[in-house]
């Protein structure tokens, strides 16, 4: 699929290459910005990590309690719905009787 100008479809025109030195001038550059990321990482994994045993030597609780209540990684689970009437009907409705969970349903005539 070509560029449109005045009605009229041209060949898109493809970058022009960079010499050999940009290249290995952009990639000594990218290398150097990552190893300073992964450093502010670490520091910040470091500062963090003192933190908690600082906190949990505290409050005399174990590392991995204290962790987990400030959540350092993992994934958020949110409940993205909210309750519905219908739900809470059948919640409310609901009776275990021997080892069965039995539903009373209202208004079964209508819904059939």
């Amino acid at each position: 699929m070509g560029v449109q100008r005045n009605g009229k479809s041209y060949a898109r025109q493809k970058p022009a290459k960079q010499s050999e030195e940009h290249r290995r001038l952009e990639k000594e550059a990218r290398f150097k910005a990552d190893q300073l990321l992964h450093l502010a990482v670490q520091e910040a994994i470091e500062d963090i990590t003192n933190l908690i045993d600082k906190i949990a030597e505290e409050h005399n609780k174990s590392f991995d309690e204290i962790s987990s209540l400030v959540h350092l990684g993992g994934h958020v689970l949110k409940q993205r719905r909210a309750p519905t009437i219908q739900n809470a009907l059948s919640y409310c409705w609901a009776r275990i009787s021997d080892g069965r969970c039995e539903l009373y349903i209202f208004f079964s005539r209508r819904l059939s």
